[in-house]
């Protein structure tokens, strides 16, 4: 839970209206530990970050992540 803050999506962003560029950075609402059977000391870290905002924006769309 606490990881979560420490983990951010660095995204450039598109304003539509007026052309401007913009660097946002996304917190992640999820985070998913997974331990490997073989090896004790190694972990693989899965991250989900919210985006629905730009999908349903008119104005502003991810140029990329």
């Amino acid at each position: 839970m606490h990881m979560r803050g420490a983990i951010k999506l660095k995204a450039t962003i598109l304003n539509i209206v007026d052309g401007m560029e913009s660097q946002i950075l996304i917190k992640a609402i999820k985070i998913y530990l997974n331990n490997k059977e073989y090896r004790d000391d190694e972990y693989h870290i899965g991250v989900v970050f919210d985006v629905s905002q730009f999908a349903r924006s008119a104005s502003e769309k991810i140029m990329h992540a």
